[in-house]
């Protein structure tokens, strides 16, 4: 398999839906974005 039959491959897959809080405590689910690009940002400061 390509890398670009791969990346049409895993870009057809849905995510589960789940939610978190913003900085502010308001909580946001990923299904409030349906349809729309979705940018997660995760990171530690250990």
């Amino acid at each position: 398999m390509s890398a670009a039959e791969r990346a049409k491959a895993l870009a057809s897959l849905e995510a589960p839906d789940f939610t978190l809080p913003d900085l502010d405590g308001r909580r946001h689910s990923l299904s409030e974005h349906r349809g729309k690009k979705v940018l997660l940002v995760a990171y530690a400061s250990w």
